[in-house]
C-alpha cells in the first residue's frame, strides 16, 4: 500500500473513531422523532472503476448549520452533533459563523453542497504560491474551444423557467406554435421571438442570428450569427456566467476567447494548425495534429520539446524518501474558496504526486478566476444544485489515481525522447484512434468549464475546471460520443456518480491538457530540484521537437479584442430584443 494510501486510512479511522464517540455521548437523544440519523458508505471498487470510499456520514438533526472543518488533510468528515458545531480533520479551523468566517479554509455546509463560503471576502488577482518562474504560468492554456461536452449548447444548464417574460411591443404579431407557445413576429425587423405556453423566452431568430437558452436577466447561453464574408461567431455563457466566444474566419482561421484571454488558430502546414494563446499581454504558441477516427476529427497535442530521458526517469521513480513541500498557497483566494474540496499531500514520495497536486492547483485556480471574472451583468442567481454527497473530496485515493495517470504519460515521454525523430505524428492518417480512448487511459482532471446532460436526457449540470470524472466506456458511440460518470466534484458542480457522455473530441482536449500541464509541472521541478524539499535529479537538458514549433501569430491580440467587440455587440442587440425592443 501506497504511503499516501496509508495517510488516508489513517485519518479516516480517526475520524469514524471520533464520531462513534460522539454517537455514544448523544444516543440518549437519538429518538427517531428527535434526530434523524443518516449513514452514508460510498464504496467503489480500485479495479478501473472508482476509488474506494467508504467514510460513514452521520447528521443528527437536520445539519443546517453544520459544517466541515477545512483542514489540511484530503479527509473531510461531516460535522456530528447540534447545529453550529465544527469538527476540524486537520490543522486548520474554519472560521466560527456560517456567515463567512474569514480564514482561508473552509469546508462544505452540510446540506448546502452549492453554497460557497466566504465568498464575500475573496479577491480577484491571486496567484498559486511560489510562481510558476515564466514556465506556462497561466495553467498552460485550457482548451477553452470544447465546451460542448453535453451535447448541446454551452447555457444547457439554464432552466427555461428562468428565461424572462416577453412583453410583445406593438408592431407585433402573434401565432400559436405547437407545445402552446408563442412566435411573436416583428416585419420591421424581420424578427421571431418565440416564447413557451408560460410567456418566457426560448428563441429569438431573424435572418443570421439565432439566440437561445435564455437567463433571467435577458442574456442568452447561446448564440450564433453569420458574419459578412462568409465568417460566423458563436457566443456561449457557461456555468456561473463565464462568456466563451468563437469566431471562425475564412481559410481555416479561428478566434476562440474566453473572458479577456484565448488563443488564433491557423493551419500552418498539412495536417497541423497552430495556437497562439494569450494570457495578459504574453503570448504563448502551441501545435495540435488535427485526425480523424470513425467520422469525427479531434486535436492531439505536439509537444514542443522533451527532457533527457534520464530525467523522466527520475520523476517516474520513487524518491529515496517522501518529502514535505510547502507550496505557498495559503494566502491565494482560490485556495480558501475550494478548501473544503482539495487540500495537498503532506508528503511526496514521488514526483507522479507532486504533479499531481500541481495540475489540479492550476485548474482550481482556473475555475475560481473564470469565476470571478465572469461578466457581472450576466452573473444570475443559478438554479439550486442538485444533490451531493458532501462527504465526497478529492481523497487520497482519487489523487493516486490520478498519479498513475500522470506516471503513465512520463513512461511515454520517456520513451518518446529517447527516440523523438521516431515519435509518431502523422495527422494525414485517417482513423487514427484518439489516445483518450486507450482502455488504459480512464480518469481525466476536468481542464474547461462546460454543461453536460444526464444519460437520461432529463437533467444537466455543469462541470467546471478540477472537476474529476472517469471514461466508463472505450467505445465510442456513432456520433462520437463516450460515456463518463462523475468521480469527484465541488459544490454546485454535477454530483458524484451522475452519468453523462462527452464528445470524444472534448475528451480528448482534456487529455491534451493535462498532459501539457504535466510539462509545466515538469519545468517546475527542473528549475526547483534541491530547492524548498525537493529531492536533487539529474539534469533537465530540455530539446526541441521541431513538429511542435511554430511560429506567434503577430495579430492575436488584436483579433482578440475584435471579437469581444463583436460578441459584446451582439449579446447587447440580443437583450434589447429580449427586453422587447
Amino acid at each position: 500500500m501506497s504511503l499516501s494510501k496509508t495517510s488516508g486510512w489513517i485519518l479516516r479511522a480517526a475520524s469514524l473513531l471520533f464520531m462513534a464517540a460522539l454517537i455514544v455521548a448523544v444516543g440518549g437523544r437519538a429518538k427517531a422523532d428527535d434526530n434523524k440519523k443518516k449513514t452514508e458508505s460510498s464504496q467503489h471498487n480500485t479495479g478501473g472503476g472508482h476509488p474506494a470510499n467508504n467514510n460513514a456520514h452521520v447528521s443528527n438533526g437536520a445539519g443546517a448549520g453544520n459544517r466541515t472543518g477545512g483542514g489540511n488533510t484530503s479527509f473531510h468528515g461531516n460535522a456530528v452533533g447540534q447545529p453550529g458545531h465544527q469538527l476540524n480533520t486537520g490543522t486548520h479551523t474554519t472560521g466560527g459563523t456560517t456567515g463567512g468566517g474569514n480564514t482561508g479554509f473552509h469546508g462544505n455546509a452540510v446540506g448546502q453542497p452549492g453554497h460557497q463560503l466566504n465568498t464575500g471576502t475573496h479577491t480577484t488577482g491571486g496567484t498559486t504560491g511560489g510562481g510558476n518562474t515564466g514556465f506556462h504560468g497561466n495553467a498552460v492554456g485550457q482548451p477553452i474551444h470544447s465546451i460542448n461536452g453535453g451535447g448541446g449548447a454551452f447555457g444547457n444548464g439554464r432552466s427555461l423557467s428562468n428565461a424572462p417574460v416577453y412583453h410583445a411591443p406593438s408592431g407585433f404579431t402573434g401565432k400559436p406554435i405547437a407545445g402552446g407557445g408563442i412566435a411573436h413576429f416583428n416585419p420591421r425587423t424581420n424578427t421571431t421571438v418565440s416564447t413557451n405556453p408560460q410567456g418566457r423566452i426560448t428563441t429569438i431568430q431573424r435572418p443570421g442570428l439565432t439566440a437561445t437558452h435564455f437567463g433571467s436577466n435577458g442574456y442568452a447561453g447561446h448564440i450564433e450569427r453569420t458574419q459578412p464574408g462568409g465568417g460566423r461567431i458563436v457566443v456561449n455563457r457557461g456555468p456561473y456566467g463565464g462568456r466563451q466566444v468563437e469566431v471562425m474566419h475564412p481559410g481555416g482561421v479561428r478566434v476562440v476567447s474566453y473572458g479577456r484571454s484565448g488563443f488564433v488558430e491557423r493551419p500552418f502546414r498539412p495536417g497541423y494548425v497552430s495556437r497562439t494563446y494569450v494570457y495578459g499581454g504574453r503570448t504563448e504558441v502551441r501545435v495540435y495534429g488535427r485526425y480523424s477516427y470513425g467520422g469525427y476529427h479531434y486535436y492531439r497535442y505536439v509537444p514542443g520539446f522533451y527532457f533527457r530521458p534520464a530525467f523522466y526517469g527520475w520523476a517516474y521513480r520513487p524518491w529515496r524518501a517522501p518529502i514535505v513541500f510547502g507550496w505557498g498557497w495559503r494566502g491565494s483566494p482560490w485556495f480558501g474558496f475550494y478548501g473544503g474540496y482539495f487540500a495537498p499531500a503532506p508528503y511526496y514520495p514521488s514526483a507522479s504526486l507532486w504533479l499531481t497536486d500541481y495540475l489540479l492547483a492550476e485548474n482550481l485556480r482556473l475555475a475560481y478566476e473564470n469565476r470571478q471574472a465572469a461578466n457581472a451583468e450576466a452573473a444570475e442567481q443559478m438554479p439550486p444544485p442538485m444533490a451531493q454527497n458532501n462527504g465526497v473530496v478529492l481523497t487520497p485515493e482519487i489523487k493516486q489515481m490520478i498519479a498513475d495517470e500522470v506516471q503513465q504519460q512520463l513512461a511515454a515521454q520517456q520513451a518518446a525522447a529517447a527516440q523523438p525523430q521516431a515519435a509518431a505524428y502523422s495527422p494525414a492518417d485517417a482513423n487514427v484512434p484518439p489516445p483518450a480512448l486507450e482502455p488504459r487511459m480512464k480518469v481525466f482532471v476536468v481542464s474547461t468549464a462546460m454543461n453536460v446532460t444526464g444519460a437520461d436526457g432529463d437533467q444537466s449540470c455543469p462541470l467546471t475546471q478540477g472537476d474529476v470524472i472517469e471514461r466508463t466506456s472505450h467505445v465510442a458511440t456513432a456520433d462520437g460520443r463516450v460515456a463518463i460518470s462523475v468521480m469527484s466534484s465541488k459544490p454546485g458542480d454535477c454530483p458524484v456518480d451522475f452519468d453523462s457522455t462527452l464528445d470524444v473530441a472534448t475528451l480528448q482536449d482534456i487529455l491534451n491538457q493535462f498532459q501539457e500541464q504535466i510539462a509545466a509541472g515538469m519545468q517546475q521541478l527542473a528549475s526547483k530540484q534541491g530547492q524548498g524539499g525537493l529531492p536533487s535529479g539529474p539534469a533537465a537538458d530540455p530539446q526541441q521537437v521541431a513538429a511542435g514549433q511554430a511560429p506567434a501569430a503577430s495579430d492575436a491580440q488584436d483579433l482578440l479584442s475584435q471579437e469581444n467587440r463583436e460578441a459584446d455587440q451582439t449579446e447587447s442587440e440580443v437583450r434589447q430584443t429580449a427586453n422587447g425592443g
